[in-house]
């Protein structure tokens, strides 16, 4: 229905919130929507957009893929921060993001409340030094008019010890990104090395054992004699 409509394909979640995101558009700029809408706008086809959100981090493998390389950014950022070793040393690091970056960090440290995260939202990660000691701590910045969201880590607490934060994202590190996101039937030159390494050394192995049984048998032939053809005899003549 929405196809037919739209003249795009809209079979998964991420067509669907795109559907969604242009009729909410228009709608806030007071343009009239185009009578099909009725029937799906603004649900279902909300409901099935805002699983577009929660779906690309739905496992910790895919936290591993999808975010993971972005927290392990900040990570390093924050031990080198208190080894005093940051270069540059700055205060604050500020990355360009979209609502999907936005809900998959929610969602990896398990606060998402699933929404479409508004315009100009931020995610905050801050380092405190507190007695001597270093903590973290996660706010979500969803509205102009009221105070950043302090929000508590899964397995942690809103001020969250750095080195349990650390503890917490090692998981989700990748460490070969490219290899990892590799489908599992992908064949390349280093997933075949340890196969061409054992193909070699079986047929080396069986080379060498070729080898040996053909000179035994060598040595073993020269011990032997050819017995000579028996003698046929015609006569009539025969043994008493």
């Amino acid at each position: 229905y929405v196809s037919n409509h739209t003249g795009r394909e809209v079979r998964d979640f991420p067509n669907a919130l795109k559907v969604y995101d242009e009729l909410a558009l228009e709608e806030q700029h007071n343009i009239p929507l185009p009578e099909w809408s009725q029937s799906i706008y603004p649900e279902p086809i909300k409901e099935a957009g805002l699983y577009s959100f929660v779906l690309p981090t739905w496992t910790p493998l895919l936290q591993r893929l999808k975010i993971g390389p972005l927290l392990k950014e900040m990570a390093e950022h924050f031990q080198a921060k208190r080894a005093g070793i940051l270069s540059p040393d700055r205060r604050l690091w500020v990355y360009s993001a979209h609502d999907a970056t936005i809900s998959a960090l929610l969602n990896t440290f398990n606060v998402f409340d699933i929404h479409f995260p508004p315009y100009a939202s931020c995610v905050l990660l801050e380092l405190r030094l507190i007695n001597e000691d270093y903590f973290v701590t996660l706010f979500y910045r969803n509205s102009t008019v009221s105070e950043p969201l302090l929000l508590p880590m899964k397995s942690c607490s809103t001020v969250c010890p750095l080195e349990q934060f650390l503890s917490l994202v090692q998981p989700l590190v990748p460490e070969d990104w490219i290899q990892e996101c590799q489908p599992p039937s992908a064949i390349t030159v280093r997933n075949l090395w340890p196969a061409i390494v054992g193909a070699v050394a079986v047929i080396g192995y069986i080379l060498v054992c070729i080898l040996t049984v053909r000179c035994l048998r060598r040595k073993t032939s020269k011990n032997y004699f050819t017995m000579p053809p028996p003698v046929s005899h015609d006569s009539k003549d025969s043994l008493v």
